[in-house]
């Protein structure tokens, strides 16, 4: 088992290593999302994801529209600098209100 595993100054967790490989999706991805991808709190976690601003900044610095288009339907839970899970984004991420009105 092997826990060191850095992408973009965050640690693979075990399960997430595990959760890119049962689905599918490309180190070279999350390392794009992580970069890129907004982070907004959804039940008590970080999640990060892409939104419009995201796209348009890959676009800027020269990635893919095939990439951008796959990273749009991808998020990454984050728990301090650890990856937690990898999915495939099915339904809207609704922003949790809660963290919002702690940062005001």
């Amino acid at each position: 088992m092997n826990t060191n595993t850095m992408i973009s100054g965050y640690e693979l967790s075990y399960h997430a290593t595990k959760r890119l490989q049962q689905r599918g999706i490309r180190t070279s991805n999350l390392k794009t999302l992580l970069e890129f991808g907004r982070v907004h709190f959804h039940r008590g976690r970080e999640v990060i994801f892409f939104d419009h601003k995201s796209s348009n900044a890959c676009e800027k610095a020269g990635i893919k529209g095939s990439v951008i288009d796959y990273c749009r339907g991808l998020y990454a839970v984050i728990d301090g600098q650890q990856v937690v899970t990898v999915a495939h984004r099915y339904k809207h991420l609704k922003r949790d209100r809660k963290q919002l009105a702690f940062a005001a």
